[in-house]
């Protein structure tokens, strides 16, 4: 069924959205887990499915800075443990 090939991305809630089944919840589950649940949800419309899943990029975490300043946006934060005050 290629009209269930899709490429996702985890929305603010952790979760994707996929064809058929909606939200699922994919913050702290590693690729075999989150595997074994999506095969799960689509034995109720699709016969033996195949899942394959992959991870195409890694986004870096964002902030948004806003109010009075010089440069209201949003901007990443370019490593982990950063202070939103280095950011500033």
């Amino acid at each position: 069924f290629s009209e269930l090939d899709t490429t996702s991305e985890v929305g603010p809630s952790g979760t994707v959205q996929l064809p058929l089944i909606g939200d699922v919840p994919v913050g702290g589950r590693n690729l075999a887990e989150l595997k074994a649940e999506i095969t799960q949800r689509y034995t109720r419309f699709v016969r033996n499915p195949r899942v394959q899943l992959g991870m195409k990029t890694l986004s870096a975490s964002r902030v948004s800075v806003m109010g009075e300043v010089a440069k209201p946006g949003v901007y990443p934060l370019r490593r982990s443990g950063q202070l939103l005050t280095e950011l500033l």
